[in-house]
């Protein structure tokens, strides 16, 4: 390696541990006032909400509950 590839590489080096770190304050300063963005629509299905409600005669999507028609 010519000492201009060893430069270029500190370089580069540098700058990624400067964004990490950076992003990592960035992540304690929110975790300190206990405002973490989560992202969202991740998660299980528990966090969907619906109104389904298996035992009440009520179907999801069709409205007020059963039809006796």
């Amino acid at each position: 390696m010519k000492s201009n590839d060893v430069i270029f590489a500190v370089i580069v080096l540098l700058a990624v541990g400067i964004s990490l770190y950076r992003k990592y304050l960035k992540k304690e300063k929110e975790k300190d006032r206990g405002t973490v963005n989560k992202p969202s629509g991740t998660g299980s299905f528990h966090s969907v909400r619906d109104d389904y409600e298996p035992y009440s005669g009520k179907h999801p999507g069709s409205g007020s509950g059963k039809s006796d028609a």
